[in-house]
């Protein structure tokens, strides 16, 4: 295979590009269609899909399960939009950690990276953190 999408049928290419987001705690029937039927590989959360982390990380392994059963070739990317500091999704069942405007007021490329959220999404099975960049 020379590159990601060699082998894909249209269909599924732009299914890789898609993300879908969903209403409750466990995989509705809607995302479940998307999945199987139209190849979307990439999830997005809010708190409307969030009880606590032990639920979330069972909601991220039953959507890659119904992705690989359904033949995605690779693990849906699921993101999260867990900004921290105002924006907490996880709530206060998650770690909590300060905004990134915090972070930086400390100067410290240490701190700043000790108390990012990369290590917390991991336990949670997601991939990607919506948060905001430089000057947002």
């Amino acid at each position: 295979m020379r590159n990601y999408t060699d082998g894909m049928t249209l269909e599924e290419q732009i299914g890789q590009v898609l993300m879908a987001g969903f209403w409750g705690s466990t995989p509705s029937q809607e995302i479940i269609d998307l999945i199987q039927h139209h190849h979307v590989g990439n999830i997005i959360l809010f708190s409307r899909n969030v009880r606590d982390t032990s639920q979330v990380l069972e909601l991220t392994q039953s959507l890659q399960r119904i992705a690989k059963e359904a033949g995605h070739r690779y693990p849906l990317l699921i993101a999260i939009d867990q900004e921290n500091g105002i924006v907490q999704r996880l709530g206060e069942a998650g770690t909590i950690l300060p905004g990134n405007m915090a972070l930086g007021a400390i100067g410290s490329q240490e701190i700043a990276y000790k108390g990012s959220a990369g290590d917390r999404k991991r336990t949670q099975g997601t991939r990607h953190q919506y948060e905001p960049g430089p000057g947002g």
